[in-house]
């Protein structure tokens, strides 16, 4: 076409040189006007397109043809009208309609032309399409198309339509490394490909078994927020956590692996937390005869204890609720939610103000569901044994609605306050009731903490069952750790020695649990009884002391009741490197049907399980 327009052009010049030269001057004498055939000012002799108006004479290529005239890309647009001069594009496509054809537009500015880019409108220079569907994945909205928007698919880049996630906790079965264990945040710290909460290879870097190739320690969560009290339900099935700030988890037991629950079963509201006042939600317990499947109310009680801000009078008090644990779907709620108990007394104010309601058992009595709960002493030692003050340093005995206990005959209360069941204690943090199988008398045994260097352990009949003497006990706490009274107890009850251990120095012992035995924790025998607890740690110095589970072997429940030095063993300590972390082992309980134990640190958050190997 250029060729046919450059001839066109030489014709017409040499038209106008033989025109002139037969013609000679008009009839003026002067000769004629330039020929100007497009009328565009420019004669046709130097237009470089006399055939189209182009004052201009712009010419892009400047291959000697006007735009006007020319089709420098061939694609049957003049240069002049064409949006896109020098690259085919016949159709003129100009997507965002600013005059410049896509196929030499980057309207993005990602250096990839429109024409070109899987992602015309959003930047993506790598032009990345996972899914091969010539949708760029910047723009891409359904990546793995699968039918979901990615916003709203739990697997954007897997193909998941039906969306199956198991665990319930916004990652898709497809994608997630540990699909029957709730794991948001995906960590897989030794990268196998399975997530850290369902791989028993996530050895625990805090704690390890003390004698090795006894336990197995790893981590199973690590996401809890100042775990205080865990509870396993007696068929093994369920465990419950409860946390300093109120919420109350749910794990299920799922093919031998704990699942949590994602929503949460409770959360005490209005808590005013002061972890150095112990202000927080310190106890979780269950009823008598527990059974979140029952269909009696009273066989689905979850008790807690906590410290709130009284509205009627503005002082803390200590406080016991109960819900009952409902099926809501496919999760376990508490609901029908009560609080039935309040301390008469504040709770003291200041850094001072520690010490305050702690555990609780729930049990049979007199036919009738009970609980037996343990206050501290508020770091009021005076209070400890003054039978005026009811909620600190005592042990007090109530119906699960908070009334008083019954009382046949009315005879059996050993105090005049009807609902105190023991005095004079300090800072008592786990109890254990022993089963009638176990031992006869259901003594109940208590890890305490002392106020300098003695820590003790105690097993007394708190509860006289067959009313034999129900006589007023005393744990003789006075204000020091070395007095008689501390370290000496005789149970009224019984006649015996209380004190099983002081524990000197004090490593702070708080939970404790039963353990039916196995592996390198002692079969208890006939009238023998194993348990485990935590050792908190000394937190007067280098919190270094303790900081670790101890087992141990009582002997003797047929008569008095002993455990040697020999039978108090530590099973978990923490690791070189834990040593010289901020943390401390605090909730625990035991799977009554494996053996496992179930522990937590307060401060580091993390949930450990130690199976027993054979």
């Amino acid at each position: 076409m250029k060729k046919i327009l450059r001839l066109a052009i030489l014709l017409n010049l040499l038209g106008g040189v033989l025109l002139s030269a037969s013609l000679g001057c008009n009839g003026s004498g002067n000769p004629p006007p330039p020929l100007d055939t497009d009328k565009d000012s420019v004669a046709d002799a130097v237009d470089n397109c006399p055939t189209v108006a182009n004052p201009g004479q712009e010419d892009m290529d400047h291959d000697g043809l006007g735009d006007a005239c020319d089709d420098s890309d061939g694609d049957g647009v003049f240069d002049s009208n064409d949006n896109c001069q020098g690259v085919l594009n016949p159709g003129q496509e100009d997507e965002d309609g600013d005059s410049i054809g896509d196929a030499c537009d980057d309207s993005d500015g990602d250096g990839v032309t429109d024409d070109d880019d899987d992602c015309p409108d959003i930047p993506n220079p790598g032009q990345e399409d996972e899914d091969q569907d010539s949708i760029g994945d910047a723009c891409d909205t359904d990546a793995d198309n699968d039918g979901i928007s990615d916003p709203v698919d739990n697997c954007p880049a897997v193909f998941n339509p039906n969306q199956e996630d198991a665990d319930q906790d916004s990652k898709g079965d497809a994608c997630d490394n540990c699909p029957a264990v709730s794991n948001q945040d995906q960590n897989d710290d030794d990268q196998d490909g399975l997530g850290n909460f369902c791989d028993d290879s996530t050895v625990s870097i805090n704690y390890v078994e003390a004698v090795p190739d006894t336990l197995d320690v790893f981590v199973i969560d690590y996401t809890l927020n100042l775990p205080t009290r865990l509870k396993i339900t007696p068929d093994g099935k369920r465990m419950f956590i409860g946390e300093y700030g109120g919420r109350v988890l749910l794990y299920n037991k799922t093919n031998g692996k704990w699942v949590r629950q994602a929503a949460p079963v409770h959360q005490v509201e209005g808590l005013n937390l002061g972890i150095a006042q112990e202000r927080g939600m310190t106890g979780l317990f269950f009823g008598a005869d527990f059974n979140p499947d029952s269909l009696v109310d009273a066989e689905r009680d979850l008790f807690l204890t906590y410290q709130i801000l009284d509205e009627n009078d503005g002082k803390f008090k200590n406080r016991i609720a109960r819900m009952t644990l409902t099926k809501q779907g496919p999760d376990l709620i508490g609901t029908n939610v009560q609080e039935i108990y309040e301390s008469p007394q504040e709770v003291p104010a200041g850094d001072i103000g520690a010490h305050q309601i702690e555990d609780g058992i729930g049990f049979m009595y007199e036919s009738e569901p009970h609980i037996l709960v343990v206050f501290a002493d508020g770091f009021v030692p005076a209070d400890s044994l003054n039978e005026a003050v009811e909620g600190r340093g005592k042990i007090l005995l109530m119906k699960r609605d908070g009334s008083n206990p019954a009382d046949p005959g009315g005879t059996t209360r050993p105090f005049s306050n009807p609902k105190m069941q023991a005095k004079g204690l300090r800072n008592p943090f786990g109890m254990v009731m022993l089963p009638a199988s176990i031992d006869p008398l259901r003594r109940v045994l208590g890890m305490e903490n002392g106020n300098n260097t003695n820590d003790r352990m105690w097993l007394l009949e708190l509860v006289d069952f067959d009313h034999g003497t129900d006589g007023p006990m005393s744990l003789g706490y006075t204000g020091s750790d070395t007095d008689a009274g501390w370290t000496s107890i005789t149970d009224a009850n019984s006649g015996l020695q209380g004190v099983l251990k002081v524990l000197n120095p004090h490593p702070s012992p708080d939970a404790v649990a039963l353990h039916p035995g196995g592996g390198a924790i002692p079969q208890p025998g006939s009238h023998e009884a194993c348990f485990i607890a935590t050792y908190f740690g000394n937190t007067r110095g280098t919190n270094n002391l303790g900081r670790s589970l101890v087992r141990g072997l009582i002997k003797g429940l047929d008569g008095q009741p002993s455990l040697a030095d020999q039978d108090l063993v530590t099973i978990i300590r923490r690791t070189p490197q834990g040593v010289g972390r901020v943390g401390s082992p605090l909730a625990m309980d035991v799977d009554p049907t494996t053996g496992d134990i179930l522990f937590s640190d307060l401060f580091t958050g993390e949930l450990n399980q130690a199976v027993l190997i054979p």
